[in-house]
């Protein structure tokens, strides 16, 4: 039977329409079945809030990431992103970004970024690190804890309590090899005082408890200037 003109037209855009919505849906299935996770920290001390934009969209719903600060929460500091290889920024601003490339995640897969170095003065630039994190708890007696050392040389970090004395030594991260330098190590959970070791310089840094199966990265960071040099440690309880 030949239909009339009018029920042609209908037929097509009925078709494009379907179309449409058969292509959406299946952008939102591979979308929801294809996640990484992200965390971000801002340790760059001159490059203001961050925003981050992930193939021209602003990640981040709670704003601009301010300096020495992570996303997320502490014990879940990851955005949702989509796993592939895709453009990334961070800046003030997507015309005005300070890094500008692109970022490969796997699915499934959790990864911590870490923005830092100056952005101004001659040959200035934000550099970031990215590391895979591996978030298998270890059981309910010790603590994963990866230290992260942003400072300008060798760190010596020496954590101590009624118990134990443990110490560390922790290369710069632009003189170590490979990200898969970067390994966690295994520290009964307790609290601890931390001291640290800098160019014969020791800091007493405020204490840290380490919870049992929890898993955390913990940096180190120096700054100069009037009147000292300062060096500050944070952490980032992951799960």
């Amino acid at each position: 039977m030949k239909l009339p003109d009018s029920a042609k037209g209908f037929f097509i855009v009925l078709s494009i329409a379907f179309a449409f919505f058969y292509l959406a849906c299946n952008k939102n299935i591979n979308a929801g079945a294809n996640k990484s996770y992200l965390s971000v920290t801002n340790i760059s001390p001159d490059a203001g809030q961050l925003n981050i934009f992930f193939e021209g969209e602003n990640l981040d719903s709670a704003g601009p990431l301010p300096y020495d600060s992570t996303t997320g929460v502490d014990g879940n500091p990851y955005l949702t992103a989509i796993a592939g290889v895709h453009n990334f920024k961070l800046g003030p601003t997507i015309d005005s970004a300070h890094l500008d490339g692109n970022i490969a995640m796997q699915r499934g897969y959790y990864y911590s970024l870490f923005a830092y170095d100056n952005v101004v003065g001659a040959n200035s630039s934000l550099k970031s690190l990215i590391l895979q994190d591996v978030l298998t708890a270890p059981n309910d007696t010790l603590s994963s804890v990866r230290f992260l050392n942003f400072c300008d040389t060798t760190l010596y970090v020496v954590l101590t309590n009624a118990e134990d004395t443990l110490a560390f030594l922790t290369r710069n991260i632009t003189t170590s090899s490979a990200p898969n330098s970067f390994t966690y190590v295994r520290i009964k959970s307790a609290s601890y005082q931390f001291q640290v070791v800098k160019d014969t310089i020791a800091y007493t840094l405020d204490s840290l408890f380490l919870s049992g199966t929890k898993i955390y990265n913990v940096y180190f960071k120096s700054s100069t200037g009037a009147p000292d040099q300062t060096l500050t440690k944070r952490s980032i309880r992951l799960n």
